[in-house]
């Protein structure tokens, strides 16, 4: 039997999404295993006891995705230049540490707009999100005019630099009509949040509007979005491939996004 489990703060199982998707991957695959969430303090520990019970591998959530770097053998290009791993398939013993949501990210969006007219994106936020997104739409997409937008500039600019992207300063940041897809990648907006404080009224009336935050799917920032007619793209999706990118990796399968599969995470009880 296959076990499986993402590793997050010690209430993830009250909120996780995770099991309910592999669960359903596992069962779409036909392989005997089980997924669960495990709240953990002390992530070596924890990784080794789940190398002793034998596990086929692991997801990881914040806090972790970074803690995880100095216990791995080996990391992908991905978990390099974003600095984060949320995947780790156990071979002898052995970690070996990936980074599916920048794939997950971008494939998500090529499945909701035609990703190849994209030119000019504008990123907000400068977190692990932001990272992803700017690897998967430089690396990935092979985007070159990307622009990162974050309420502090320095961390902007700290992040332009690194990936040889343009910054845009948060004083100038309702100034959108020159962006094709704008992209919330900060936690602004998501239950018990408060908004992003950012006005689009001066979108382009062509421009993508998307949010990585699903919990809820309708964010202000979609909403708003609405409001002046724009095309717009929620979060669950991102969960939802970068899971399955995962899935993949564990067991050298093939598996897509279905219909089904989304409405089933999408109606889950009140989980985020």
């Amino acid at each position: 039997m296959a076990k499986l489990c993402v590793i997050g703060p010690l209430d993830i199982g009250q909120y996780s999404k995770s099991p309910l998707i592999h669960t359903f991957l596992l069962k779409q695959a036909k392989i005997k295993g089980k997924y669960l969430a495990i709240g953990s303090t002390n992530l070596p520990t924890t990784i080794k006891q789940l190398i002793h019970q034998k596990y086929h591998g692991f997801n990881l959530t914040i806090p972790h995705k970074i803690a995880i770097l100095p216990c791995l053998n080996k990391i992908d290009h991905a978990a390099q230049k974003i600095g984060a791993v949320n995947t780790v398939k156990i071979i002898d013993g052995k970690l070996f540490g990936y980074n599916t949501d920048a794939s997950g990210a971008v494939a998500y969006l090529a499945d909701k707009i035609n990703i190849k007219k994209i030119k000019h994106p504008l990123i907000i936020g400068a977190g692990g999100a932001a990272r992803a997104l700017i690897y998967g739409l430089k690396y990935i997409q092979k985007i070159n005019d990307i622009t990162i937008l974050n309420r502090t500039d320095k961390k902007a600019q700290l992040l332009a630099k690194e990936f040889k992207i343009k910054c845009c300063k948060w004083a100038k940041r309702n100034a959108l009509n020159k962006y094709d897809l704008i992209i919330n990648a900060t936690a602004a907006g998501m239950h018990n949040r408060e908004p992003l404080d950012i006005n689009l009224a001066n979108a382009d009336k062509k421009a993508v509007i998307y949010d990585v935050v699903y919990a809820p799917l309708l964010t202000p920032f979609l909403q708003q979005a609405k409001k002046y007619h724009l095309q717009t793209v929620d979060g669950l999706g991102m969960l939802i491939y970068q899971a399955i990118t995962a899935f993949n990796i564990w067991f050298d399968t093939n598996l897509k996004m279905s219909k089904k599969l989304y409405i089933t995470v999408k109606n889950a009880k009140n989980k985020a």
